[in-house]
Order: C-alpha cells, then structure tokens, then sequence
C-alpha cells in the first residue's frame, strides 16, 4: 500500500496538572506523542504545569473532572464526548479514577478507544472497579498487575505493563540550566554544607510522610544541622506541618507547596527518599537518579521492579522510622557508598527506564486497541511493527477454475506483501495450494445455495471474523457473498465489505448481493458495464481489475521436455499440429462449434490433432457428435486434468470458442505460455487481445471462420511463433498477478481509509 502515515488524535485525561508523578508522567507522554507527530489534548481542572503544556504547544482544556460529584461526572462525560466526536479522537487515556469514570461513561457506544494507567493499587470497592474497564489498561509495575487481576477483576489479556520512563536527554538539559546549588539552598534559607533529605510526591495518607518525619527526627539526633524538604501539596499538609511543629522541626523541614523547579530542588538534596505504605512507580525515583541523588525507599508496590536493594538503593519496609534514619545517615556518613548507588541506579534508568521506550511501548498499545475497536486505519506514525489488515477471502470450494485460481493468487500475493490472509471455502484439491504459500485455510459449506444452509453459516462465519481478527471482508461469488452480508447484518461491529465480479451474472435476487458490498471489483471492463447496465451500482463504487497471470509460468527448457513427455504419452507424431481447447464442456464454451470447424480442417489439413480438455455434462454429447462426423481419433477429449499448464507447451494454436466470458484465466495463460491463439471477441477477451495483432478473433458462433483462422495458421508457422510473442508480451506488460494484487490492495487501502 501507498499509505501515508497517519497521525493519531489522542485525549489525556486527569484530575489536576499540579505536581505529581501522575501529572509528570502525563506531560511526558503528551510531549512525546506530539514530537512523533500526533495531535494531543489534555483535559484536566488546571494547575501549574499547563503552562508547560501550552509551551509544547499541547492543546489543555480545563474542566473539572477532579470531583467525585456523581453529577459532574455525569456532566463532564457529556462534554468529553462532545469533544471526541468534534475532534475524531482515536483513544482517550486516562489517568485516575475520577477522569477514568468520566471516560467510561462518554465513551458507551464510541468506537474510540479507551485506554487507562493504573499508577497504584485501588482499594478494592466500586469506586475503583473502573479501572478495569479499559480496552488496553496500562500499569505502571508487575505488582500492580497482579493487584489489578487479583483484587479489580481486570482480564490479564488486556493488560500491559509499561515502566514509567524519563527522558535523559531533557533530564541533562535541565541539569544544565537549574541554578547553582548554593543559590537554591539561599533562597530556601539553607545554608551551605547542611545535609538536605528530600522528598516529591501528595501529601497523603499512603506517602507515608508520618514516617519520613520521624525518620528525619532520628537523622537530626546526629546531623542537627540538617534539613529536610517536602515537595508537593496535599489533604495531609497541615497535619504534616502540626506533626513537625509537635517534634520541634517547624524550622528544619521546609514544606515548599507546588513547584515547577523539580530539578533545582533535586540537585540541593543529599539523599532522595520514598516514605510510601502503597506505591506504583514512582516518577520522583527516576528523576532523582537522572541527577544521581542515592535513594532511600520502602519496599513496595513497584519500586522492587525499579530498585535493587544495596545495588541501586537502600529498600526498606514501611514504617519502619527508625530503619530508614540508619539508612540516610549511612549515605551521607560514606561518600563511596552513596556514589556507587547512584552510578548503578543511573546505568539502570538507561537500559530499562528511558521515556523514549515508554512512549513507543504506550503508542504500540494505543495502535493495538485501536486495531481491535476500530479495524485497520492504515499506517500510524512511529509505530514500528505494523501489521497488514487482515483480509478473509471466500469462495464456494478450492476445485479446478477461474475464481479458484483467482483467489489462491490473491491470496499467495497479499502474504507476499505481509499480509496474512485467510481463505475461507469448503475446500478441495486447490486447498494444498495454499498450504504451500503458508496461507491459511478454514472449511466452511459456503458453496450450498439452499436457503437454509446460507443462514445455518451465518453464526459460524460470525464467529470466525471474531476469532480471527478480520478487518476486510472480500467475497467471490454469490453464495459466499450472501453469507457475510446476512453475517455483517447481524453484528454490531462493521466491517469493509469487498464482492469480486467474476462473469456476467444474471439478473434476479440472487445475484443482487454482490453490488450490496461497500466496494465491487470487476474482472473486466465488460463485466463492470453489464453490472452498471443491469444492476444500477454506483460507477464510483464498482473498479476494474483484470486477472492477472506470473509470467514466471513459462520456462522453456521445461516446456520442451513436456512437449516431448505428452507427444510420448498421447502417441502423437513429431509433425503433427496440435490445436487444444480448455474449458467446462458446457454449452457457453462453444464446443460443438470447435468440433464443426474441426472436421472443416481436417479436410484440408490431415496432419493435426484435435484436443479438448476438462469436464462438464455435454461430454457425452460431444463424443457422439465426434463419431458422427468420422473424426475418429484426430478429436480427444481428455477429461479434467490437474496438469493444465504443462499441458499447454503442447498446443501449437489454443482455441476458446465461447458465447460469453468474462476475463478466462486459461486465455491468460495461453497467452504467457506464447501460444497462437483463436478466440471468439466475447466479454473481457477483446480487453486483452487485439485482432491479428497478438491473436485471431471471431464471432462467436461461426465454426467456419474460427476453421478458416485455425488453418490460416497452420499453413503459416512463423505467424504461429509472432502472434504467441506478442501476446506474451500483453500479459507481462498488462495482465501480471502482481499488477492484480497492487491494484486490489489500492482498493482495500480506499475502502479502509
């Protein structure tokens, strides 16, 4: 496909944008999803970091979906879902509860996809059972994960963990341009060569600050002049504040509220520590290694995914005070110590926690429940591996045939191009075909026109379009076609609907389903102008693709020792002229008309065999008529044959004589395999071959003329051997299986964007 690559829009959603792990993460993700060239807005109440949104030039609309109002939320589900039809958004990411109810209820019916992070583990209550309900749902560690499925009920299938990542290259950016060290600690009024331990996060319940506190009261019992800072705001701040004042700290820990100065703050602190009781993956950790402060932290949550205890930080379990002030004093008592900490946790936030592999891991999901919600949309920015639409193709069965051969080269083609098509049929010998090229095959009576079977497949075909995936349907003929359009009709998800014209269909209900297809291929102009005039489809909706041949099939050193092998097996002389026919032996193929002009050859020109291969219920008929005219020997007919195409290097002129044809796939072929051909000008045969130009047309019906064009020919070998070349040449310039499934996929490209 010649696709461009599409840009996404994406919606994140979250209660507030002040200072946070939650918001830092989703300031990242914004940037990130813009700088690979999606469209991004962030819905949120406000807070001191949208003006560092508005400085990417991320678009913020600012509504109040931080309140846990059952009516606002109702509200503001109105108006999100305002917002995703205006805008087309593709996925709406949210991030906590409230905003994830919010999501939920907008999103009922949408064909949006709706993705959530879990940053922690939720209590287990209804409030909570939200974040189960995503399309994909995001979570932050391995133990979240297990907490999700085990207490939330959230399928396993549908979650994907993604590690917080921070982007180095923009760390070291800031680290360059904070403010000295010295400048920082005067403006907080500490002065140089005082031990700073600081933390960032909510002042919450689960942070645990009680017991930062306490631990910071121990550390001050031998580092009196030491300080501690808390970053951040919260519904804990004043107890927090009354605590310290209780413990007489009220002027050695600084509670600096929301600040944007992350980095000026982290490059002041000695050690960086994590109090929490619950926690997911803390944002603050990471930035506190991409500026190489050593860590202290409870074992909990995700941190043990993050931090190696005594490699990378020192863990300990919660509430423990009086462990975590042994721990801060030993970093700041041991230089050596401190240093080798923060050098492993630095070489492990490069391996394992880059924001540039948390953005591509995030926009792969955001592709991958698109995909299942929506169906293909084509090529996405910045997605790596991208898989092709997958295709179903259908036909009635996999036996001898046009459409048969059709499909499997279509079919063997699209897995050329990386798609993974699946043909649906109730089978046959062609089956193995298939099998060869890796294609997959799955049995279904499709070919039943009982009534009654057609609807009986309806159930079965649905739940094969689900089971497998299947994202374009692409029917051909009217058996097959009817059951997906009754299968499409009975489910709510729709999906692209291709009919495949193969011949002239005549004109009753039956045949009405195949203009009841999104879009219609015809075979040949001739076809597309018999469903324009008879079904009344929209010409716009209706294209033409002629069959294609792979002009690989022709070998000539393997078609002289097939010559030679058919020559032996037949009893044929080594002069004698062959002129072969292959068709159904069915009165539209003009058979009786190829045996009249046969017994007009043979008076005139004795040394010529007469071949007719396939099968059909005029067969009888034709041997009797054989007989009658005392042809004798000189007219076989050899039945249906598996061998068609090697037997075609024995033909010296190849014969079709039908009253009516769409595009015949044999016609194709004799014409790669460089044979002389006569033919009558029904159909789409005129689309492919010019009048003693690369072959000898006549009118159907005529056995005189088509006698006249056979002996002309046998009297001229040379225009024997011109004709076959240039007719050779038609079909590599015109008519290759490869310009068919370039231009069927030009089709499916069409239909799905």
């Amino acid at each position: 496909m010649n696709e461009e690559l599409r840009a996404l829009n994406i919606l994140y959603i979250l209660p507030e944008l002040t200072v946070g792990g939650v918001e830092t993460h989703v300031l990242a993700l914004s940037d990130g999803m813009k700088r690979k060239g999606h469209n991004v807005i962030v819905v949120s109440n406000g807070g001191a970091l949208v003006s560092r949104l508005k400085s990417a030039g991320i678009e913020h609309i600012t509504l109040p979906v931080h309140r846990k109002s059952l009516l606002t939320v109702r509200e503001m589900a109105q108006k999100v879902r305002k917002i995703v039809d205006e805008r087309e958004i593709h996925v709406v990411h949210a991030h906590s509860r409230v905003p994830a109810w919010v999501s939920y209820f907008a999103l009922r019916g949408s064909k949006t996809a709706f993705v959530i992070t879990a940053h922690g583990q939720y209590a287990p209550h209804l409030g909570s059972k939200v974040m189960a309900k995503g399309d994909r749902i995001v979570c932050v560690s391995r133990m979240i994960l297990e907490h999700m499925a085990e207490k939330l009920g959230a399928e396993r299938d549908r979650m994907r963990v993604v590690y917080n990542g921070i982007g180095l290259e923009d760390a070291l950016d800031e680290i360059q341009k904070r403010k000295p060290a010295e400048e920082t600690k005067k403006e907080l009024g500490i002065s140089e060569g005082v031990p700073v331990i600081g933390s960032i996060g909510r002042l919450t319940l689960t942070k645990g600050y009680k017991y930062f506190i306490e631990a910071f009261r121990k550390v001050k019992e031998t580092k009196p002049d030491a300080r501690a800072i808390l970053v951040g705001d919260g519904q804990m701040r004043k107890e927090l504040q009354e605590l310290a004042a209780e413990y007489g700290l009220e002027n050695d820990i600084l509670f600096t509220g929301v600040r944007t100065d992350i980095y000026d703050l982290l490059g002041i602190m000695d050690v960086y520590v994590v109090s929490s009781i619950f926690e997911g993956f803390p944002m603050g950790c990471l930035e506190a290694i991409s500026c190489r402060v050593p860590i202290v932290a409870t074992n909990v949550g995700g941190i043990p995914e993050m931090l190696e205890d005594k490699r990378t930080a020192f863990l300990l379990e919660p509430r423990d005070p009086v462990g975590m002030a042994e721990k801060i004093n030993q970093i700041i008592d041991d230089p050596d110590v401190a240093g080798k900490l923060s050098d492993s946790a630095y070489q492990d936030l490069e391996q394992k926690f880059s924001r540039k592999k948390m953005i591509q891991d995030i926009l792969d999901i955001y592709y991958e429940s698109i995909r299942e919600k929506k169906g293909y949309i084509g090529p996405v920015k910045g997605v790596v591996k991208q898989e092709k639409p997958r295709v179903l193709l259908t036909l009635p069965e996999l036996r001898v045939g046009g459409v048969e051969t059709h499909v499997i080269d279509l079919a063997c083609g699209l897995k050329t191009k990386g798609y993974d098509p699946l043909v649906v049929s109730f089978g046959g010998k062609l089956v193995e075909k298939l099998e060869m090229n890796n294609v997959k095959h799955l049995k279904l009576p499709v070919h039943s026109k009982s009534p009654l079977m057609v609807f009986k497949n309806v159930g079965p075909m649905r739940e094969l379009l689900a089971d497998n995936g299947i994202e374009l349907i692409h029917a051909h003929s009217r058996v097959p076609a009817w059951i997906c359009y009754l299968t499409l009709a009975s489910q709510k998800r729709k999906l692209p609907f291709i009919t495949t014209c193969h011949s002239t269909y005549s004109v009753h209900a039956g045949s009405s389903v195949m203009i009841r297809s999104d879009m219609r291929i015809a075979v040949s102009e001739f076809v597309r102008q018999h469903m324009l005039n008879h079904f009344g489809t929209d010409p716009d909706f209706i294209q033409t693709v002629h069959n294609g041949i792979s002009p690989e099939l022709y070998n000539e050193e393997h078609g002289e020792i097939m010559r030679r092998k058919y020559r032996e097996e037949l009893g044929i002389g080594p002069e004698t002229k062959v002129v072969g026919m292959v068709a159904s032996l069915t009165p539209r193929k003009g058979y009786l008309h190829f045996v009249r002009a046969a017994e007009t050859v043979l008076r005139d020109y004795g040394d010529v065999l007469f071949l007719g291969v396939g099968g059909g219920p005029q067969r009888e008929e034709l041997e009797n008529q054989v007989r009658e005219s005392g042809l004798g020997d000189r007219f076989r007919f050899l039945g249906i044959r598996g061998d068609v195409r090697d037997l075609l290097y024995l033909f010296d002129i190849f014969v079709l004589a039908s009253s009516s044809e769409g595009l015949p796939y044999v016609i194709l072929e004799a014409m790669c395999m460089k044979k002389a051909i006569v033919t009558t000008d029904v159909g789409g045969i005129p689309e492919a071959l010019d009048q003693r130009k690369n072959a000898m047309l006549v009118k159907p019906g005529d056995s005189d003329a088509l006698a006249a064009d056979i002996l002309e020919l046998l009297s001229d070998p040379d225009e024997i051997l011109r004709l076959g070349d240039e007719a050779r040449k038609t079909v590599v310039r015109d008519f290759t299986v490869q310009k068919m499934v370039d231009k069927t996929e030009n089709i499916y490209d069409k239909i799905l964007n």
